[in-house]
């Protein structure tokens, strides 16, 4: 039964269309807005730390490669969606991208433009940390464009900020959980700026995003909780994949976390003692 508080949701997934061939869905626009927040941050990146850099470059093979590395995991996800049609997974503007992927193609991606890079100052730990800013807040907008999707919707639930989603398969009140990633996404690359803008965090490269890895990903096995679970491998687990994906990422981060903080401590030691 349906309490009184609800919002009801039934956004048109397209924003505006031309004709029977051009079609401009609320996902791919939002999409598109993270894609630009995300070059103007790294270009201000670039300009407050004087770096030479080719942006154009790095955003065609991270656009690339996060699409690529997010898609997969999605198909992973939810194989039965294109089981019947295969050239569904090819048409990620339309929703389903997972953001473990997304990472896992942000990393493989900066690689191959850090290889290709002249400025030496521009390592993978510099530009992974500058993504940890932009590449967050980009994921805020994905998310939204998920609820506008009306897709990784919440369990069922009655608080009274609860959302009916008329266009999935009922019409029961559910945690809009895709807003509680997007608010979260975008405090966590607030905070990582404020942390950048005023500790000396920047000088030990990967340290910002030793600690995105470890707090985003605790956030989502957090959020996981309070998320609708895969019908298809829910009966069969103790934690859903989107926390059993998780504890890896945090597990990494901590690790990287350790290691930089103890090269950073005995680097000061050893400039004390000399």
């Amino acid at each position: 039964m349906l309490i009184d508080t609800v919002v009801i949701w039934n956004l048109d997934p397209v924003a505006f269309s031309a004709g029977n061939f051009i079609a401009v869905r609320w996902y791919g626009l939002l999409f598109a807005i993270g894609v630009v927040s995300a070059y103007l941050i790294m270009q201000w990146f670039a300009k407050h730390e004087k770096v030479d850099i080719d942006f154009d470059k790095l955003l065609i093979i991270l656009i690339i490669s996060v699409i690529v590395g997010a898609r997969l995991f999605h198909v992973l996800y939810e194989p039965s969606q294109f089981r019947n049609d295969l050239w569904k997974v090819f048409k990620f503007w339309q929703g389903g991208l997972a953001s473990h992927g997304g990472v896992i193609g942000l990393v493989v991606g900066t690689l191959i433009f850090v290889k290709s890079t002249a400025d030496s100052r521009v390592t993978f730990g510099w530009v992974m940390d500058r993504l940890s800013v932009a590449g967050t807040l980009t994921g805020a907008f994905i998310r939204l464009g998920n609820f506008s999707n009306s897709e990784v919707v919440g369990k069922v639930t009655d608080v009274s900020w609860a959302v009916v989603f008329n266009r999935y398969q009922d019409n029961l009140p559910r945690h809009p959980v895709q807003l509680y990633e997007s608010l979260s996404y975008a405090l966590i690359a607030l905070l990582l700026l404020v942390l950048y803008k005023r500790t000396n965090i920047k000088k030990h490269s990967g340290l910002m995003f030793s600690i995105l890895l470890v707090v985003l990903f605790s956030m989502r096995f957090i959020l996981e909780n309070y998320k609708q679970p895969i019908a298809e491998y829910a009966d069969r687990m103790v934690m859903t994949l989107g926390q059993l994906s998780s504890i890896p990422f945090v597990f990494l981060g901590l690790v990287a976390m350790i290691v930089i903080l103890a090269k950073a401590k005995t680097a000061g030691q050893q400039n004390n003692s000399g």
